[in-house]
């Protein structure tokens, strides 16, 4: 039968916990709180994270400097390469033809380009082109009868080769050693006969035999040394004239002597605007080659221009560069450039 009272429990401390009054019951519950284990697994871990917030603190700002540093690395190499690409640039553009309003290459480039066909020509050692010989047989000539010699030289070398030319002005010394007055015996036919093997050599002979006459008899068998002169001899023109104060009397700013070759490398090279003539030319070059550099202007250009005719030039002429170099790129768009034209 069930009692109106609750059922009395079976442990001590169930009993106890029945028969306590409120206020035991209050302090009991007070010294579990007090001493409860899950009070101190809490503040374990509190402490665990407590620490764990402490060391995030002080690795967040290890972890921007890190971050910063690695940012401004990246920023250094961009600069750097930057730099790098902007100073390859600027070879690149001095390397490629850079052309004026007029069209033409600028001077710096010019002289760059000149510097480089220089360097070949230096390097050719006993290689020379033909002109240097020419030249060099004019320079030996000594004195009023080797200037004249050097006149009818330099007559005989339009639009002829250097080797014909300097082969048959030897041969014409030897056989009349006098010189002008020798000249100015013979007849038409045998002056004619003398220079055979150049080109156009009738009319060469012709203006041999009318120089000859006009300096035995006008200028008492001496060459003048005045430009305005030597240019109103027959048969004389910039050319001759220019390389006779050039060779015969070391004047290197009357003016750039200009042949088949030096017109064809500077039109082809751009240093000049499509001049029609070498006279034209003449004029366009001496607006920015130095003066005092005519001389081994011309003997440079007319040696590599003269070089360019053979089959083999272009590894004859890249063989004295260094790969990678500017010079040898210079080169390389020399090379290109002639081969277009």
């Amino acid at each position: 039968m069930a009692s109106d009272t609750e059922e009395a429990p079976s442990n001590a401390f169930s009993k106890f916990l029945f028969s306590a009054t409120v206020e035991e019951k209050r302090n009991l519950r007070k010294m579990a709180v007090s001493h409860s284990p899950t009070k101190k697994t809490f503040v374990g871990p509190k402490r665990k994270r407590t620490q764990a917030a402490c060391s995030d603190r002080e690795q967040k700002p290890q972890a921007a400097k890190f971050e910063k540093d690695q940012k401004l690395s990246q920023v250094k190499k961009k600069v750097a390469n930057n730099a790098s690409q902007m100073k390859n640039q600027k070879q690149l553009s001095s390397d490629h033809v850079s052309l004026d309003s007029s069209g033409k290459v600028d001077a710096e480039k010019k002289l760059r380009q000149l510097e480089v066909i220089s360097i070949y020509r230096a390097g050719r050692g006993k290689n020379k082109s033909t002109v240097d010989d020419f030249h060099k047989f004019l320079l030996s000539l000594k004195g009023p009868l080797g200037r004249y010699w050097a006149l009818i030289g330099c007559l005989l070398s339009v639009q002829c080769r250097d080797v014909v030319a300097l082969r048959v002005i030897q041969s014409i010394m030897i056989e009349h050693p006098e010189g002008p007055n020798e000249i100015m015996s013979l007849r038409q036919e045998e002056v004619e006969e003398l220079c055979k093997s150049c080109n156009f050599y009738k009319t060469k002979a012709k203006n041999i035999q009318l120089v000859t006459k006009e300096i035995v008899e006008k200028h008492n068998g001496n060459i003048p040394t005045s430009y305005k002169k030597l240019i109103s001899f027959p048969g004389v023109g910039p050319k001759i004239a220019n390389l006779m104060c050039s060779v015969a009397f070391s004047q290197d700013d009357v003016g750039i002597v200009v042949d088949t070759h030096v017109h064809r490398i500077s039109n082809c090279l751009g240093w000049v605007k499509e001049t029609k003539s070498p006279e034209e030319t003449r004029l366009e070059l001496e607006k920015w080659v130095p003066a005092g550099r005519w001389t081994q202007f011309s003997l440079d250009v007319v040696g590599f221009g003269q070089c360019t005719r053979q089959s083999d030039w272009i590894d004859h002429f890249l063989r004295q560069f260094s790969q990678g170099t500017s010079e040898m790129k210079l080169a390389q768009e020399i090379v290109s450039l002639i081969r277009s034209s």
